[in-house]
């Protein structure tokens, strides 16, 4: 059993996750009983990290078993790519990856093919899994990635392949530090919206790394057979950070940053809603209000640029200036 802290959830998983930190109060403990220290020291650190969170009070917001899924043959690619029950139970099945299984916004079932590469079971987990099961618990879930400048979060918004994660690289070489790539998940507290830290990494291809000064060869691939690779992130956030700014990537002839009205930044937060099109139309409705919080709360630009890595520094400038304007 294996214990991590992902998105600002504590995670029991029986799969490990060797890149995510290992989670307060189960490190300590978890070290002391694989060296063998003894199960008075386990059971006290225990006891101590239960008393400081309270008497009734679970630590582990998220279970992630391996066991049998009941789902399709296969539901992705397809036109009904997941099926739900009700609106707690979701279940897809992934050709050559195997079956998920995400109940009530805290439990996953996860049931892999044989001999499924470990990088790629991960990333299904940690991504779509994660994405519907943080959609269950009522979170607002966007398809971006994020870093954050002095205590404010940025956000970047953008289809697959558009470059959200080779910009936000992009970002955390000039500076700024890393928050979460690809999933963006929203907490709101006093009416303000946060963004939870995920893992340390980010998934690039060889000519993006080759224009970050970074050495593919040396890292590991995301599949067997393909060239893109993952990127440990050296400075991370590990607190949530207030989201400040929104950028939704856009191509155009130049490098320009152009404001958007709320309501063409509530489209494009409906948008990039992550994995909207898994979710029935029904239950996609109740993220309207967030939506539209969001949108009102958080001033968004289109981030129009040349698709072309020899620009990223520009954009990176332009970006800079942007969010310093608004942010002092």
């Amino acid at each position: 059993m294996y214990f991590y802290r992902i998105y600002g959830c504590i995670l029991q998983s029986d799969i490990p996750f060797p890149n995510l930190p290992e989670s307060y109060p189960f490190s300590a403990s978890l070290r002391a009983k694989r060296s063998n220290l003894g199960q008075g020291l386990l059971r006290s650190r225990r006891s101590l990290a239960m008393t400081k969170m309270g008497a009734n009070a679970s630590p582990v917001d998220i279970r992630l078993h391996i066991g049998e899924v009941d789902c399709p043959e296969t539901t992705f690619p397809g036109s009904e790519p997941c099926l739900w029950q009700g609106d707690q139970d979701a279940r897809f099945s992934i050709q050559e990856v195997g079956c998920f299984q995400i109940r009530d916004g805290k439990e996953m079932t996860v049931m892999p093919v044989p001999n499924v590469a470990d990088r790629l079971l991960q990333s299904w987990i940690m991504a779509t899994a994660l994405g519907l099961l943080f959609f269950q618990r009522g979170l607002l879930v966007l398809h971006g990635s994020a870093a954050v400048r002095g205590d404010g979060a940025v956000l970047i918004l953008g289809g697959k392949g558009w470059g959200k994660s080779t910009l936000t690289s992009a970002l955390c070489q000039a500076g700024f530090t890393f928050l979460a790539d690809d999933l963006a998940v929203i907490r709101w507290e006093n009416g303000r919206p946060f963004l939870a830290p995920g893992p340390s990494e980010t998934r690039l291809w060889p000519d993006t790394l080759s224009a970050l000064k970074q050495d593919s060869v040396a890292l590991e691939k995301v599949h067997p057979d393909y060239e893109k690779r993952v990127m440990p992130m050296n400075v991370c956030r590990t607190e949530p950070a207030e989201l400040k700014r929104v950028y939704i990537l856009d191509r155009g002839e130049e490098n320009q940053i152009l404001p958007l009205t709320p309501k063409d930044a509530f489209l494009e937060m409906v948008r990039h809603s992550y994995r909207i099109e898994w979710i029935p139309e029904k239950l996609s409705q109740s993220r309207f209000a967030q939506w539209t919080q969001l949108a009102g709360t958080v001033p968004a630009a289109l981030m129009r640029r040349r698709f072309s890595l020899a620009s990223l520094s520009e954009q990176v400038e332009k970006i800079r200036e942007d969010y310093d304007r608004l942010v002092p």
